[in-house]
């Protein structure tokens, strides 16, 4: 028996020659060939895992009691996932901890026993795991859970249930599938919950759920919508989050390093746990166990999924570890993060093809987290005249088109001239199909105090409040002024709004073509405070008046090209007596 304990002693790295008594116990090893890079081993505990390792030195340790990974450790052998000091690693009990399969319920989500049965079977090594493709050298195991006659009798259903399971540097990926082998049509929920260890609890933060309705499992399921920039925890939480981007992120400040999410075919999120008092009450968890435990968790809960005869429903989910910046043990709220994953706050990000959380995407689209290229073919627009100018492109690629399937050019021009900032995106579809997209130029505009701006050109217009459900309103006002939270998406905007800054005495004046919405938001003092990337106080010296096509989105059918135009410029104020004469901001072009 070896101990899974000690098997970081051995090195399955491929050309080693390494100890001879290693490489005898190699050769022995029930290992099927279609699983690189990997062993079966007996745990401590009698159970039977897989042990996955790739050359940088990261391993996972899958039991083949309930099909479930139980560790995932990376090349300095720290645990990433969390395992309950009080797991039973046997029948009858599912195991607490690790990243358990929930199928074919979640919760208490029907009928069956909780985060139904697939979890309490021992599942067998799948020899015929096609027709997915080669593991590219991953350190892979594929397994299988086939219906049997005890299962039919607590739900009368055939199916074959699949996963891959397989890691590569930095990264844990698991592909489940599930096959309807029954005569009749069946649906199902489907749920991977990732126990995931975090240093402290209160000092971790999850992004990318924000403004999402979900349903709470603590009020019997009832529909609220998130109101937070950023999910932090100071009590007990049991959320289904609903229609979810594919990506999200679980940021543990103690750490320094971010957990990054990535799903297809699981609409929801599900955020748990059970705080002091509740864990107190689970047997097989220890009494601070939450503490350093959090479940995100990917699934098809709210809409089950519905199989005919012979179709098969097939997920993703991928978790990565990256590194988060930091400054003294505190993030640094002063900067704004300049690398991936994670957007630049602050400037003029380009938000495409999606705006905030207006779809199925991550929130503001994928342009912005990505590398551009410069465009040494940006006809046909004209010459610069003299202008400083720089043309960048961003073309879809391979990863782009597996979330967002459009084939797709994103040219913009930017250029300066004396007191005006020129940008000009373009959008052509290259795919053989039609599309449509959201764009918008989101305009981070500093400020000298918030509470002494105004804007101007966007009064008596409707406008969709993102704090109220995106109920629609209509702008009583003759200007807007601050003095609270805003996040609002005006319709039918002019082609010129005004941006006073009494405290400066200037004007910033934005002109736009092709896009026909305005948002105006500001975070103000509590939601500052908690997003992770921004100041406390940096509220008081900024607001985003952007221009943008987001309430109809742009249809471009093939070899079509949208074009959009943005000029902001800066305007000196007229004043009387110290005050803004607001009768005149707006009148004739400066």
């Amino acid at each position: 028996m070896i101990s899974v304990d000690h098997m970081w002693l051995l090195e399955w790295k491929r050309g080693k020659g390494g100890n001879p008594l290693v490489r005898g116990i190699r050769s022995r090893l029930l290992r099927p060939k279609s699983m690189p890079l990997n062993t079966v081993v007996n745990a401590r505990d009698g159970s039977s895992r897989v042990v996955l390792s790739e050359p940088s030195g990261s391993y996972a340790e899958v039991s083949l009691y309930g099909g479930q990974v139980v560790s995932w450790k990376n090349e300095r052998r720290e645990q990433l996932l969390y395992m309950s000091t009080k797991a039973q690693m046997k029948p009858p009990k599912a195991i607490r901890g690790g990243l358990p399969i929930c199928f074919p319920q979640f919760g208490n989500f029907g009928a069956l026993e909780r985060h139904g049965f697939a979890r309490n079977r021992f599942w067998s090594f799948d020899n015929d795991p096609s027709p997915l493709p080669p593991a590219n050298q991953q350190s892979a195991v594929d397994l299988v859970l086939k219906s049997t006659e005890d299962d039919l009798k607590i739900w009368p259903h055939s199916f074959e249930l699949r996963v891959r399971i397989s890691i590569s540097p930095g990264k844990l990926t698991i592909i489940p599938r599930v096959r309807n082998t029954d005569p009749k049509a069946f649906s199902f929920m489907f749920a991977l919950r990732n126990y995931l260890y975090v240093s402290d609890i209160s000092e971790v933060r999850v992004e990318g759920l924000e403004t999402l309705d979900y349903l709470d499992n603590l009020m019997r399921r009832e529909r609220f919508t998130e109101q937070a920039d950023a999910i932090t925890f100071d009590g007990e939480i049991d959320r289904v989050y609903l229609n979810t981007p594919t990506k999200i992120a679980i940021i543990d400040h103690e750490r320094k390093r971010t957990i990054e999410l990535r799903k297809e075919g699981m609409p929801n999120a599900v955020v748990w746990n059970p705080w002091d008092k509740k864990a107190k009450s689970i047997a097989d968890m220890g009494d601070e166990d939450y503490t350093t435990m959090l479940c995100v968790d990917s699934g098809a809960i709210e809409t089950p999924i519905l199989l005919k005869p012979c179709e098969e429903w097939r997920g993703r989910q991928e978790l990565s570890i990256v590194s988060s910046s930091y400054c003294s043990g505190q993030l640094d709220p002063r900067k704004a993060q300049m690398k991936p994953p994670k957007a630049i706050r602050g400037g003029l990000p380009i938000c495409f093809p999606q705006f905030g959380n207006f779809g199925a995407l991550e929130r503001h689209g994928f342009a912005r987290n990505r590398f551009w290229s410069f465009d040494n073919d940006p006809s046909p627009l004209p010459p610069a005249n003299q202008q400083s100018t720089v043309d960048l492109v961003l073309k879809s690629t391979e990863d782009d088109l597996k979330i967002w399937p459009h084939s797709f050019e994103l040219r913009v021009r930017i250029s300066i001239s004396p007191g005006k900032l020129t940008i000009i995106p373009r959008v052509r579809n290259t795919d053989p199909k039609a599309f449509s997209f959201m764009f918008a130029l989101r305009n981070y505009l500093y400020v000298s105090d918030i509470s002494e701006v105004r804007v101007e050109g966007l009064e008596t217009l409707d406008y969709l409040d993102n704090l109220m459900r995106r109920e629609r309103f209509t702008e009583q006002a003759d200007a807007i002024t601050f003095d609270g939270e805003i996040d609002r998406v005006y319709l039918n905007t002019p082609t010129k709004i005004a941006i006073i800054d009494h405290e400066r005495k200037r004007t910033i004046e934005l002109r736009k073509e092709g896009m026909p919405n305005a948002v105006v938001w500001n975070p103000w003092d509590k939601k500052a405070k908690s997003i992770a990337d921004m100041g406390d106080e940096d509220y008081t010296t900024m607001l985003c008046v952007d221009s943008g096509a987001i309430e109809t989105p742009i249809l471009l059918k093939p070899c079509e090209e949208w074009r959009g135009r943005q000029e902001l410029s800066i305007v000196s104020s007229s004043y009387c007596s110290g005050q803004l004469d607001p009768r005149k901001v707006l009148y004739g072009d400066h």
